[in-house]
C-alpha cells in the first residue's frame, strides 16, 4: 500500500481547517479589545478544529474498513457498504464545521470593522461574509444531493442482440455451460466488434435492440470466427462463472455500490473545480473521498484478480486447461490486432469494408504476434497479466502464443457463417455501419478530435 494515492491526504484534510485555526487564534489575540469579535474568533477555532477532527475520523475510519475488506469478499462488501452509507454524513458535517468556522473569522473581522468606525471596511467584509455564506448553502445542497440513492445508469454499447431464433447453437452452448456450472442462464446475448468478452448483470443501453436488464453475455464478433468451438465455449464458462456462487453475490451486491461511490466523488470533484469556494471547503471532505475511494479500488483489484483466477479454473475445468489457455491467449492476440485497425479509421470516413473482413486479411498479411499489454479488454475488472493466468493453469506463455498463433489459419476463416449465428455476414456488416455512423457523430460533436471509438478500459 505504498503507492502515493494511497497515502493519507492528512496535508488537505487536517492542513487546511488547522491552518483556519491558526488564523482564528491571530484574529483573537489581535481582536481582545473587542470581546464580541473576540467570541467569534474562538468560534472560528472551535469550528476548524472539529473539521480537522471529522477528517482525522473519516481517513482511520476508511483505513480500518479497507483493511478488514482484505479478509474476504463478503467483509468487503459490507466493510464499503458501512463507509457509503456514513459518508454524505461526514462530508456534510465536515463541510459544514470547516465553512462555519470561515463564516465565524468573517464575522469577527466584520465586528472590528464596524466598532472600530471603518464603515468601508465593514461594508466590504459584509458583502464577502454574504457571499461565503450563499455559497455555504449551495455546497451543502449539493452535498444533500449527492447524499440520494444512487440510480445506476445503463451501459451504452455498439452491439445487437441475438435471439435463439438467430443463435440457436451459441444459445444451446450458453444453457448447457450454465448447467454444468450451476450458473444462472442467461437473458440476453449481445454481439458488438468492441469490448472483447464480459457478463453483466446491469442494464445494457443498445443499438437497435433497446434496453436489455437481466444477465447478458456480450461477445466480440471480430473475435469469434478465429475461436474453435471448444475455445469459445471456454471462454464463455469463464465468463458465466461470474454469475455463479460468491461471484454473482459479489457481482451484484459491491458492483452499484462502488460505482455509484466513484460516480459521487467525480461530481464532487466538478463541483470543487467550477467555484473557487469549493476549492476552499470541498476540498478536505473531498480528500477524505477520493482516499477511501483508492483504497477500496486496491482492496477491489486484488479480488478482482482472485475472480479472475477462478473463472479460469472454471473454464479450464470444462475444456482443458490447453485448449482454453490457447482460446484466452488467441482472444488477447485478436485483441491486440482489432486496436490497431480501429485506430486507422477516419472518423470522417464513409462507412468502408466489414471490420470482420478487414481482420482477417490483415491476419492473412501479418501473423498474430503481439500480446499488446498482455490482458482482455474489459470495461469493469481488473485482470490479472496473461503469464500469470497461464501459470496458474500449468500452461507455457510460450506454447500457448504459438499455437494460438498456427491454430486457424486466415482462408480457413470464412465469412459467411460463424458458430451457427445467423445471418452472420449480415449482422458485422450492420455492426460495421454503425461503428462507422458512431465515429461520424463524434466527429460532428468534437470537430477537432480525431481519435476513434475504442473499447472501455479496465478500471
Amino acid at each position: 500500500m505504498s503507492h502515493p494515492v494511497l497515502r493519507a491526504p492528512w496535508h488537505a484534510v487536517v492542513g487546511v481547517p488547522l491552518l483556519l485555526c491558526l488564523a482564528g487564534l491571530a484574529q483573537y489575540g489581535l481582536l481582545l479589545r473587542f470581546p464580541p469579535a473576540g467570541v467569534a474568533s474562538l468560534a472560528c477555532m472551535a469550528l476548524a478544529f472539529l473539521g480537522a477532527v471529522l477528517g482525522t475520523v473519516g481517513i482511520v475510519m476508511t483505513h480500518r474498513l479497507a483493511t478488514k475488506g482484505m479478509q474476504s469478499r463478503d467483509i468487503l462488501v459490507h466493510a464499503f457498504a458501512q463507509w457509503h452509507a456514513r459518508l454524505p454524513r461526514l462530508l456534510t458535517w465536515q463541510l459544514l464545521a470547516v465553512g462555519s468556522g470561515f463564516a465565524a473569522g468573517s464575522c469577527s473581522m466584520l465586528i472590528w470593522g464596524f466598532v472600530s468606525h471603518d464603515i468601508r471596511f465593514g461594508v466590504i467584509i459584509t458583502m464577502f461574509s454574504v457571499f461565503t455564506a450563499l455559497m455555504i448553502w449551495v455546497a451543502v445542497s449539493s452535498a444533500r444531493a449527492e447524499a440520494l440513492p444512487f440510480a445506476p445508469q445503463p451501459m451504452h454499447l455498439l452491439a445487437r442482440s441475438l435471439t435463439r431464433e438467430d443463435a440457436p447453437a451459441l444459445w444451446a452452448m450458453t444453457d448447457d455451460v450454465a448447467a454444468t456450472l450451476a450458473a444462472s442462464r442467461l437473458d440476453h446475448i449481445a454481439v458488438g466488434l468492441l469490448d472483447g468478452f464480459f457478463v453483466t448483470s446491469g442494464t445494457i443501453r443498445a443499438t437497435h435492440a433497446g434496453e436489455l436488464h437481466g444477465h447478458t453475455l456480450y461477445l466480440c464478433a471480430a473475435h469469434l470466427p478465429w475461436l474453435a468451438a471448444d475455445e469459445l465455449r471456454g471462454i464463455v464458462a469463464h465468463e458465466m462463472a461470474h454469475f455463479s456462487g460468491q461471484d454473482l453475490a459479489y457481482s451484484e451486491r459491491f458492483a452499484p455500490i462502488y460505482h455509484g461511490f466513484e460516480r459521487r466523488i467525480m461530481s464532487l470533484a466538478e463541483y470543487e473545480h467550477d467555484n473557487w469556494i469549493g476549492k476552499v471547503f470541498l476540498r478536505p471532505g473531498r480528500m477524505v473521498a477520493m482516499y477511501a475511494l483508492y483504497r477500496f479500488r486496491a482492496v477491489e483489484r486484488h479480488w478482482s484478480r482472485v475472480r479472475e483466477h477462478e473463472a479460469d479454473k472454471a473454464g479450464a475445468a470444462l475444456v482443458g486447461a490447453p485448449a482454453f489457455a490457447v482460446g484466452l491467449t488467441r482472444a488477447i492476440l485478436l485483441e491486440t490486432r482489432l486496436h490497431a485497425l480501429l485506430a486507422a479509421i477516419e472518423p470522417s470516413g464513409q462507412a468502408g469494408e466489414d471490420i470482420v473482413e478487414q481482420l482477417r486479411l490483415s491476419i492473412q498479411d501479418t501473423p498474430l504476434t503481439d500480446l499488446g499489454d498482455e490482458r482482455m479488454a474489459h470495461p469493469f475488472d481488473a485482470h490479472p497479466a496473461l503469464p500469470e493466468r497461464l501459470d496458474a493453469l500449468g500452461v507455457s506463455l510460450d506454447a500457448a502464443v504459438r499455437q494460438a498463433s498456427a491454430g486457424r489459419s486466415p482462408s480457413s476463416v470464412a465469412p459467411q457463417t460463424c458458430h451457427g449465428i445467423l445471418p452472420w455476414q449480415a449482422l458485422t456488416l450492420a455492426l460495421t455501419d454503425e461503428l462507422h455512423e458512431a465515429l461520424r457523430h463524434a466527429n460532428r460533436a468534437m470537430p477537432s478530435s480525431h481519435s476513434p471509438v475504442t473499447s472501455e478500459s479496465a478500471s
